[in-house]
């Protein structure tokens, strides 16, 4: 009986010895096993990051150069002169024109815009050169494209005035001519060769006469009915040179003139 019990017992035993093994393998397979005391750990590697994906840069296109804005050409024609009249004048203040025209290219086919200064104005191809008075005047033409592109000409034009005219007349005196002689010179009144001046006016207004040297000498008649520019003269004791000279002056101030110069002889 006895016998048995302590077998029984063994047998529980043993058992129990076989269930502790069991779980000991168990938990070293399933938990990790405590660290030896005085062991290192073992580190663990850290996992590596995986990159993050960068986007490629955008493509942006070049834009394709303007081209250069090349500026337009203008050249000019026509001009020339005309005459104007002054206010003292018969016919009064009065101007007059000369036309030009403005030739103009653009190498890039741009619209053009035209403007006109000096003596001429507007904004078309063609302009008018009002003339005033005598003397140079200038058109100037500037023609632009509208991008910044400008060209310029300018050209001439005249106003133009001719003095008037006087002649002393005939017969003329010989030459030399004796002393204490007395002589008429018969000729034609002043004229104006723009036709603006009255030939009377110029006699009685605008005429001047000189003399000079040993003579004496007077205007006997000028304009009129006969329209004469007469002048009596008389020689004086010589000798030395006997100098006439008439002038005439038109409402811009141009002079005309004529002068008689005689050699007297001296007194016998």
């Amino acid at each position: 009986m006895m016998g048995r019990r302590m077998q029984g017992q063994q047998q529980r035993a043993g058992g129990l010895s076989a269930l502790f093994a069991v779980a000991t393998l168990v938990g070293c397979a399933g938990q990790p096993t405590a660290p030896s005391p005085g062991a290192t750990p073992t580190p663990l590697a850290s996992p590596t990051p995986s990159p993050t994906p960068t986007a490629p840069p955008a493509t942006v296109p070049t834009p394709a150069p303007s081209p250069a804005n090349r500026p337009p050409t203008v050249s000019l024609s026509g001009g020339g002169s005309c005459h104007p009249s002054a206010a003292g004048s018969r016919l009064g203040a009065r101007s007059c024109a000369v036309g030009f025209r403005a030739e103009a290219q653009d190498p890039d086919g741009d619209r053009l815009e035209y403007s006109w200064s000096g003596c001429t104005s507007g904004a078309g191809t063609s302009a008018d050169c009002t003339i005033a008075a005598p003397g140079a005047h200038s058109a100037v033409v500037t023609v632009r494209d509208g991008r910044g592109g400008v060209a310029t000409a300018s050209a001439a034009a005249q106003g133009l005035n001719q003095p008037p005219l006087i002649r002393f007349g005939f017969p003329r005196p010989p030459n030399p001519a004796p002393a204490n002689t007395f002589y008429t010179i018969v000729g034609g009144q002043p004229d104006d060769p723009d036709q603006d001046e009255e030939p009377n006016t110029l006699c009685r207004e605008r005429l001047t006469f000189t003399v000079s040297g040993p003579c004496t000498a007077a205007v006997a008649g000028c304009g009129g009915v006969g329209d004469v520019f007469d002048v009596d003269m008389r020689t004086g004791p010589g000798p030395g040179t006997c100098t006439l000279e008439a002038q005439v002056r038109d409402s811009w101030g141009a002079v005309g003139s004529d002068r008689l110069s005689i050699q007297v002889n001296a007194a016998r």
